[in-house]
């Protein structure tokens, strides 16, 4: 194989969790190119998930030596808390990960058992008497995985995601009206559309601090529109809001944080449940599963 075939047999062992297998690929590609950027990124996130945190800290040390402005490197040091905690994963970690993973993302995640679409359709549906037709937003939407669902209860379904190579994936399903290539804070603080339902699915654990978001999200709903989301959760004795996890490189988030942001910001919880997202190395990942309505507090655009 070649490196760039390696790099992507790196990416999918890692992402199922086959840590044997990602460390012979990777012996094999860091022996062809050893100054690669991107061979020296998989490495550190290999020994990461082995608990290796001072080998994987050295790969991304070389990273910098190489190339000071190199963002991958800079995050991964604050995963392992060598540098301080950012408020969210950089747009060009998200953009570069999710373009590199795009052709083999929906197999990654049928590997994992990932269920959260079907749990949202599910909790929505137990909140509705009859069927709604909602204007609707797929927030970070990546290649679809909510659109069948969500196109059967919209009159107007659009998405947005940072990844172009996702979107393609998604357009070729034919179930969205409009597909649109943008940050998601960017895309909620400057939109002139407001929509009555708006679902982000593994999507805001690319987030520590929520309070942005989550104001975009107020802003950018219909009085009495619904947004449903999921987040990865702590245990309420955390003395921390939100940490950054070690392994995965996303944020966890305290329950009463998250529901003392969104009453704050003009929304009535509807639904606040823990439930099993996926496995990991056979292990069930409980995350938690949130509906939550813009009562009339809610701030209206400027």
């Amino acid at each position: 194989m070649n490196p760039d075939q390696l790099l992507k047999h790196v990416s999918e062992a890692l992402a199922q969790s086959d840590l044997s297998s990602a460390r012979k690929l990777l012996d094999k590609l860091l022996s062809l190119t050893p100054e690669d950027k991107d061979a020296r990124h998989l490495a550190a996130r290999l020994c990461r998930a082995l608990g290796d945190n001072e080998a994987a800290a050295t790969h991304y040390r070389v990273c910098l030596n190489r190339d000071s402005s190199d963002e991958v490197a800079q995050f991964g040091l604050s995963v392992l808390g060598v540098l301080p905690k950012p408020s969210r994963v950089p747009d060009s970690i998200l953009h570069h990960v999710f373009d590199r993973n795009a052709a083999y993302y929906e197999e990654n995640m049928a590997s994992l058992q990932y269920m959260t679409p079907k749990i949202l359709e599910k909790l929505l549906k137990g909140l509705e008497r009859q069927p709604v037709q909602s204007l609707t937003l797929d927030l970070g939407c990546g290649t679809g995985l909510n659109g069948s669902w969500l196109r059967s209860r919209s009159r107007h379904l659009v998405g947005i995601d940072i990844s172009p190579q996702m979107l393609r994936i998604a357009e070729s399903k034919k179930v969205y009206d409009r597909l649109h290539v943008s940050e998601i804070e960017t895309f909620l603080e400057s939109s002139v559309e407001s929509f009555d339902l708006i679902v982000a699915s593994n999507v805001l654990m690319y987030f520590g601090i929520l309070n942005r978001v989550i104001a975009g999200l107020t802003r950018c709903l219909t009085q009495g529109g619904i947004v449903a989301f999921d987040l990865e959760g702590l245990k309420e004795t955390e003395t921390e809001d939100t940490i950054l996890e070690t392994v995965g490189g996303r944020f966890a988030h305290k329950p009463a944080y998250v529901q003392r942001i969104l009453i704050d910001s003009g929304f009535n919880v509807l639904v606040f449940e823990k439930e099993v997202m996926r496995y990991e190395k056979g292990q069930p990942v409980t995350g938690l599963f949130v509906i939550a309505k813009r009562n009339e507090l809610g701030k209206l655009k400027p």
